[in-house]
Protein backbone atom coordinates (compact mmCIF):
# COMPACT_ATOMS: atom_id res chain seq x y z
CA UNK A 1 0.00 0.00 0.00
CA UNK A 2 3.02 2.71 0.77
CA UNK A 3 4.34 2.00 -2.42
CA UNK A 4 1.47 2.55 -3.99
CA UNK A 5 -0.09 6.02 -1.91
CA UNK A 6 3.58 7.64 -1.27
CA UNK A 7 5.03 8.12 -4.67
CA UNK A 8 1.41 10.37 -5.45
CA UNK A 9 2.59 12.44 -2.45
CA UNK A 10 6.20 12.54 -2.85
CA UNK A 11 6.11 12.70 -6.45
CA UNK A 12 8.65 10.07 -6.35
CA UNK A 13 9.21 6.06 -6.41
CA UNK A 14 9.32 4.89 -2.67
CA UNK A 15 10.19 1.33 -2.21
CA UNK A 16 9.50 -1.10 0.99
CA UNK A 17 11.63 -3.73 1.12
CA UNK A 18 9.45 -5.60 3.38
CA UNK A 19 6.97 -5.03 6.42
CA UNK A 20 5.40 -7.30 8.82
CA UNK A 21 3.27 -6.87 11.93
CA UNK A 22 2.71 -9.69 15.04
CA UNK A 23 -0.35 -8.15 16.43
CA UNK A 24 -0.62 -10.60 19.69
CA UNK A 25 3.19 -9.89 20.57
CA UNK A 26 2.89 -5.68 19.57
CA UNK A 27 5.48 -6.04 16.90
CA UNK A 28 5.81 -3.96 13.66
CA UNK A 29 9.05 -4.53 11.68
CA UNK A 30 9.66 -2.30 8.20
CA UNK A 31 13.02 -3.14 6.24
CA UNK A 32 14.62 -1.32 3.29
CA UNK A 33 12.65 1.87 3.25
CA UNK A 34 13.58 4.25 0.42
CA UNK A 35 11.83 7.80 -1.16
CA UNK A 36 13.71 8.58 -4.10
CA UNK A 37 15.11 11.83 -5.18
CA UNK A 38 13.17 13.80 -7.65
CA UNK A 39 14.06 13.69 -11.30
CA UNK A 40 17.60 15.51 -11.66
CA UNK A 41 19.50 14.61 -8.93
CA UNK A 42 22.77 12.38 -8.99
CA UNK A 43 21.81 10.32 -5.62
CA UNK A 44 19.21 7.63 -6.61
CA UNK A 45 17.50 8.41 -3.09
CA UNK A 46 16.84 11.13 -0.58
CA UNK A 47 15.66 9.31 2.53
CA UNK A 48 16.93 5.39 3.23
CA UNK A 49 15.77 3.48 6.17
CA UNK A 50 17.10 -0.03 6.88
CA UNK A 51 15.25 -1.21 9.26
CA UNK A 52 12.46 0.32 11.87
CA UNK A 53 10.83 -2.15 14.67
CA UNK A 54 7.98 -0.74 16.96
CA UNK A 55 7.33 -3.21 20.33
CA UNK A 56 4.36 -2.25 22.49
CA UNK A 57 2.30 -3.80 24.71
CA UNK A 58 -0.75 -4.73 22.58
CA UNK A 59 -3.23 -4.70 25.95
CA UNK A 60 -1.67 -1.03 26.66
CA UNK A 61 -3.75 0.59 23.30
CA UNK A 62 -7.05 -0.30 25.28
CA UNK A 63 -6.11 1.62 28.21
CA UNK A 64 -5.63 5.59 29.21
CA UNK A 65 -1.82 4.87 28.66
CA UNK A 66 0.11 3.41 25.41
CA UNK A 67 3.25 1.47 26.21
CA UNK A 68 5.98 1.23 23.84
CA UNK A 69 8.47 -1.19 25.11
CA UNK A 70 11.10 -0.71 22.14
CA UNK A 71 11.80 1.58 18.98
CA UNK A 72 14.81 0.86 17.06
CA UNK A 73 16.15 3.01 14.16
CA UNK A 74 18.76 1.40 12.20
CA UNK A 75 20.23 2.29 9.27
CA UNK A 76 18.52 5.48 8.46
CA UNK A 77 20.30 7.94 5.77
CA UNK A 78 19.65 11.25 4.20
CA UNK A 79 21.32 12.01 1.12
CA UNK A 80 20.96 16.42 0.89
CA UNK A 81 22.17 17.47 -2.96
CA UNK A 82 22.24 21.16 -3.88
CA UNK A 83 22.10 21.99 -7.86
CA UNK A 84 24.00 24.33 -8.42
CA UNK A 85 20.67 26.61 -9.22
CA UNK A 86 19.58 26.49 -5.83
CA UNK A 87 17.27 23.79 -5.45
CA UNK A 88 17.96 20.94 -3.54
CA UNK A 89 16.18 17.47 -3.24
CA UNK A 90 14.62 17.58 0.19
CA UNK A 91 12.81 20.93 -1.26
CA UNK A 92 11.66 19.22 -4.56
CA UNK A 93 10.25 16.65 -2.19
CA UNK A 94 8.67 19.27 0.08
CA UNK A 95 7.31 21.28 -2.48
CA UNK A 96 5.85 17.81 -3.55
CA UNK A 97 4.36 16.89 -0.72
CA UNK A 98 2.66 20.62 -0.47
CA UNK A 99 1.46 20.12 -4.10
CA UNK A 100 -0.75 17.32 -3.18
CA UNK A 101 -1.87 18.52 0.22
CA UNK A 102 -3.27 21.34 -2.01
CA UNK A 103 -4.86 19.37 -4.40
CA UNK A 104 -6.72 16.84 -1.82
CA UNK A 105 -7.62 19.97 0.51
CA UNK A 106 -11.11 21.08 -0.08
CA UNK A 107 -11.49 23.55 -2.65
CA UNK A 108 -13.77 25.81 -0.43
CA UNK A 109 -13.48 25.14 3.84
CA UNK A 110 -15.55 27.62 4.65
CA UNK A 111 -18.57 25.89 2.66
CA UNK A 112 -17.84 22.93 5.17
CA UNK A 113 -20.32 23.01 7.82
CA UNK A 114 -18.52 23.50 11.05
CA UNK A 115 -18.85 20.46 13.80
CA UNK A 116 -21.10 19.94 16.79
CA UNK A 117 -18.68 20.75 20.10
CA UNK A 118 -18.40 17.45 21.55
CA UNK A 119 -20.20 17.40 24.94
CA UNK A 120 -17.34 17.23 27.98
CA UNK A 121 -19.26 14.00 29.56
CA UNK A 122 -18.82 12.18 25.82
CA UNK A 123 -15.29 13.15 25.44
CA UNK A 124 -13.19 10.35 25.33
CA UNK A 125 -9.79 10.60 27.49
CA UNK A 126 -6.28 11.72 26.17
CA UNK A 127 -4.20 9.10 25.46
CA UNK A 128 -0.54 8.96 26.90
CA UNK A 129 2.21 7.60 25.38
CA UNK A 130 5.24 5.77 26.83
CA UNK A 131 8.03 4.75 25.36
CA UNK A 132 10.50 3.02 27.32
CA UNK A 133 13.27 2.54 25.09
CA UNK A 134 14.30 4.50 21.52
CA UNK A 135 17.34 3.35 20.22
CA UNK A 136 18.91 4.56 16.77
CA UNK A 137 22.37 3.94 15.35
CA UNK A 138 24.58 3.45 12.20
CA UNK A 139 22.67 6.42 9.91
CA UNK A 140 24.53 8.97 8.16
CA UNK A 141 23.97 12.48 6.94
CA UNK A 142 25.19 12.75 3.21
CA UNK A 143 25.84 16.38 1.44
CA UNK A 144 26.58 16.48 -2.11
CA UNK A 145 26.86 20.00 -3.73
CA UNK A 146 26.86 20.52 -7.63
CA UNK A 147 29.11 23.36 -8.01
CA UNK A 148 32.16 21.62 -6.31
CA UNK A 149 30.78 18.51 -7.42
CA UNK A 150 32.06 16.94 -3.73
CA UNK A 151 29.92 14.94 -1.61
CA UNK A 152 30.46 14.94 2.35
CA UNK A 153 29.26 11.80 4.20
CA UNK A 154 28.94 11.66 8.02
CA UNK A 155 28.18 9.04 10.63
CA UNK A 156 25.59 10.24 13.11
CA UNK A 157 26.06 9.05 16.52
CA UNK A 158 24.37 6.09 17.96
CA UNK A 159 21.05 7.40 20.45
CA UNK A 160 19.41 5.77 23.29
CA UNK A 161 16.60 7.50 25.47
CA UNK A 162 14.70 5.89 27.89
CA UNK A 163 11.14 6.69 29.29
CA UNK A 164 10.03 9.23 26.91
CA UNK A 165 6.56 11.17 27.13
CA UNK A 166 5.55 9.53 30.53
CA UNK A 167 2.50 11.72 31.84
CA UNK A 168 1.79 13.53 28.38
CA UNK A 169 -0.95 13.05 26.48
CA UNK A 170 -0.20 12.58 22.77
CA UNK A 171 0.74 15.96 20.69
CA UNK A 172 2.07 17.43 23.26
Amino acid sequence: AVEHAAPMVTGTPVEVGSFSSDLFNGEIILKGFKIHNPDGYVEPCAIELDTLRIKLLPGSLLGDVITVSDIYIGGVGVNFELKADGHSNLTDLQKNVENFTKSVAPADPQKEQPQEPAAEAEKAPEKQVVIKLLRQEQGFISASLALTKTTMKLPLPAVEMTDIGGGKSIGE
